[in-house]
């Protein structure tokens, strides 16, 4: 489930009207880091992340990128302990955001994928539509990131 439907989201940005052309895309999310906390540990996956975690990673390592909340449960996190490893939570929110980049891509009859080149120019997220458009997503917590992003796109 994206943030947009469990209205965590307000959807001022939207991937369809990027690719229309809509390049206004400057907003901020109204959550806080401890709604975000919420949002990456809260689950929403069958019983099988309950399972022993040598399991649990065998069969589910191919969605830890999907759902942060597997990897949160493979942990044995939840929003308050998530937010004792900053770095972890960087990597799980960035996970959160190509979950929903993913939904709202593939009902756009596109796909994602990580981008990484031999330049090490990177970006966490391309988001590819089958008539040849594509956007580079790069992915930041906070606004001190933000040019550093830019200059690597």
């Amino acid at each position: 489930m994206s943030l947009l439907e469990s209205k965590e989201s307000n959807g001022s940005i939207s991937l369809k009207s990027l690719f229309d052309g809509n390049l206004d895309i400057s907003s901020t999310s109204s959550l806080s880091i401890d709604d975000l906390s919420f949002a990456i540990c809260r689950g929403e996956w069958p019983a099988s992340v309950s399972m022993p975690k040598e399991i649990a990673l065998d069969t589910s390592v191919n969605y830890v990128e999907a759902d942060p909340t597997i990897a949160a449960a493979v942990l044995g996190t939840n929003p308050v302990g998530i937010l004792k490893d900053f770095n972890t939570f960087g990597f799980l929110f960035e996970s959160l955001c190509t979950r929903d980049l993913r939904i709202y891509s593939e009902a756009n009859g596109g796909s994602e994928f990580y981008y990484r080149d031999r330049y090490d120019f990177e970006a966490n997220i391309i988001v590819s539509l089958r008539d040849g458009r594509w956007v580079a997503v790069e992915v930041k917590l906070g606004q001190k990131q933000i040019e550093e992003a830019a200059e690597n796109l």
